[in-house]
């Protein structure tokens, strides 16, 4: 074992004085297609050699954005080689004993093959489809619902909680109207309302206020009652997903709006992404879609076909003692 991590020390400090000696933007073998150096054995070991275009096809799995990156790393290169030298041995040792021919591991080959293509297939015609120019339907969309755009409403609000814990829905109701009844008096004291009343956590050390929230980050029902409230007035009993609140609203500064401009090219992209998404669905509904030709006979024994269900043992009752 001392002896494979030294010769794998050796390997590591070769791709660190290559890393060295290499100038700044060099250029290298394009993944993605066959390099004329994809014969050049990159190391072996038991009879077996990894080349760079072994590397190039395993290379695929890695995003094309994260590849020069993760190649920088000497610890990842040497992971990388280990791995695809482990397989390659497992490779060999089962051609010598004959697995390759093995009719059940040739379908498993087989399914490899096809999934590979398949994703191969998939990525070629994704990369063919040309999006429209989606330039004047962003403006239309911003025209229509500017507000939309916007960037997040803050608040400062005072808030009591009533939650359902220990007293059930029912009663959490009646409590939050009695207590509504009781701010609705004098909403300026709703925090010492809420200091005797609220179950928020943080009511003891805030006394039920929100200072400069962010309301996009509340619960949906919680910031869509703020936002219908004006400054200073008090909500009637608001149900979220905590429980019951009693809101009031101190102060509101509405998100502010950006030009078009400014988010065109943000808007345009989510545009051709989801006209993208739409596509490649349509392009798999319309295989999908295509005459299914089942054999009912041999469907009908497919919940068979690997056994029955493995029942667990229910334990036998115990016997009750014979009354005298």
């Amino acid at each position: 074992m001392h002896f494979m991590r030294t010769k794998w020390c050796g390997v590591v400090i070769i791709i660190v004085s290559g890393l060295m000696a290499r100038p700044v933007g060099a250029a290298s073998a394009g993944v993605g297609e066959i390099a004329k150096d994809a014969d050049t054995v990159i190391v072996a070991q038991g009879g077996v050699a990894v080349t760079l275009g072994d590397l190039d096809a395993w290379m695929q799995d890695v995003p094309e954005n994260e590849r020069p990156g993760f190649i920088r790393s000497p610890k990842r290169i040497e992971t990388t080689l280990y791995q695809l030298l482990m397989v390659k041995q497992l490779n060999h040792e089962a051609k010598l004993a004959g697995l390759d021919r093995d009719p059940f591991v040739q379908r498993q080959a087989q399914q490899a093959v096809e999934r590979t293509v398949a994703r191969y297939q998939r990525d070629k015609w994704a990369s063919s489809i040309t999006p429209p120019d989606f330039g004047e339907l962003a403006q239309e969309r911003y025209t229509a619902d500017p507000d939309k755009f916007r960037g997040p409403d803050v608040a400062t609000v005072v808030h009591l909680l009533v939650t359902e814990k220990d007293r059930g829905a029912d009663a959490a109701k009646k409590l939050i109207e009695k207590l509504y009844k009781q701010a609705r008096k004098n909403p300026a004291k709703l925090e010492k309302l809420a200091l005797a009343n609220s179950e928020d956590p943080s009511v003891q050390s805030n006394s039920g206020v929100l200072k400069d929230v962010k309301l996009d980050g509340l619960d949906g029902k919680f910031a869509d009652a703020t936002r219908h409230l004006n400054p200073g007035e008090l909500s009637a009993p608001v149900q979220s997903q905590f429980g019951w609140h009693l809101i009031r609203l101190d102060a509101i500064e509405r998100g502010a709006l950006p030009a078009f401009e400014e988010i065109k090219g943000k808007l345009t992209a989510q545009l051709e992404q989801d006209w993208r998404a739409k596509t490649i669905n349509a392009y798999f509904d319309g295989l999908r879609s295509r005459e299914l030709k089942p054999d009912p006979a041999v469907m009908a024994e497919l919940p068979f076909r690997y056994g029955e269900v493995a029942m667990p043992d229910v334990p036998a009752p115990a016997a009750q003692p014979a009354s005298k």
